[in-house]
């Protein structure tokens, strides 16, 4: 699964995948067309493509549209996650 689909599949936006590791929008957008993460970054972003897909593969995510602080849940599931991918 390419990034675009993952973030779809998990139903966060480009922003908020940002927000999870750290860069801008248009840096997400350049990584989904082709471009590779610096050398600095590659292993936070794997690490946060393993976490999201095993959290839409366990149904934590998409998250249900009731959530009232949306970015307070993505991440708190992200992190749990992460946890377990240790």
């Amino acid at each position: 699964m390419n990034l675009v689909e993952l973030i779809k599949s998990a139903g966060i936006s480009v922003l908020e995948f940002a927000d999870l590791v750290g860069v801008t929008r248009a840096v997400v957008y350049r990584w989904s067309h082709g471009g590779e993460p610096h050398e600095l970054r590659k292993d936070k972003v794997n690490k946060m493509i393993a976490a999201i897909e095993r959290a839409v593969a366990a149904g934590t995510l998409p998250l249900s549209e009731d959530v009232v602080d949306r970015n307070r849940a993505i991440k708190t599931v992200v992190v749990a996650a992460l946890r377990q991918l240790k």
